[in-house]
């Protein structure tokens, strides 16, 4: 899918602050329309919408459920489910079409 913003072609500033990239690692568009970013340096995926707007803001560093060790990728299903790898703790992350966490599988794979 491709991901645009209408107002200035582009968002986002560098920093450590909710909404703000460090170490952007991959993106993509989810059903709704919103843009999901994966943040390897600040270890979340963040939401904004279409507009580039922020919305929310997942995880952080750490080993425990929903904490990330530099996530890698961010990708979506047909239906909507968001996975996110995280290449440190070596697992896959997952979230339904409403970004509600349901499933962590683990894998030393990626």
């Amino acid at each position: 899918a491709v991901v645009s913003t209408q107002s200035t072609g582009d968002f986002g500033k560098y920093g450590k602050s909710s909404g703000e990239f460090w170490g952007v690692n991959g993106l993509c568009s989810h059903i709704n329309g919103d843009i999901l970013v994966v943040d390897s340096d600040n270890n979340c995926l963040s939401v904004h919408s279409s507009d580039g707007r922020f919305i929310s803001v997942f995880g952080r560093k750490g080993a425990e459920r929903w904490e990330f060790l530099y996530p890698h990728s961010v990708a979506t299903d047909e239906v909507g489910n968001v996975f996110v790898s995280d290449w440190g703790n070596h697992r896959i992350h997952i979230m339904d079409k409403k970004l509600l966490p349901y499933l962590e599988k683990e894998s030393h794979m990626l």
